[in-house]
């Protein structure tokens, strides 16, 4: 799950199913809800380069309206070149999945270790 931006970006109903892929360092999300519906997985709604972004991935568990689930993922992304700051938040389908993910971004962050 995926909230959308602009106007109502705080709606209660925002969040839409979207899939989300790693390939190595790309981040990326498409507008379709499950990996097969990806009519072409080369065109992603959009790509974060993790390895040229700052990003910090941060792990919540809340019980807020309109959430799908309670397994919050908030992906805070600085890149450097155009001195930008974005989010990306997910929610993810169970606590394991929120983990995998979370595991899966941080370790392209250079302070990441396993113990944390």
């Amino acid at each position: 799950w995926k909230r959308r931006g602009g106007l109502v970006r705080n709606a209660e109903r925002n969040w839409v199913m979207r899939t989300f892929t790693l390939y190595g360092p790309i981040l990326c999300y498409h507008e379709h809800p499950t990996i097969e519906s990806v009519t072409d997985p080369s065109k992603p709604r959009r790509r974060i380069n993790l390895s040229k972004t700052e990003t910090i991935a941060e792990m919540h568990s809340k019980r807020k309206r309109g959430l799908p689930t309670e397994d919050l993922l908030t992906i805070n992304i600085y890149d450097p070149i155009i001195h930008a700051k974005r989010k990306w938040e997910m929610c993810c389908t169970s606590k394991e999945q929120q983990l995998v993910w979370y595991r899966a971004i941080n370790a392209y962050d250079k302070g990441f270790s396993e113990g944390e």
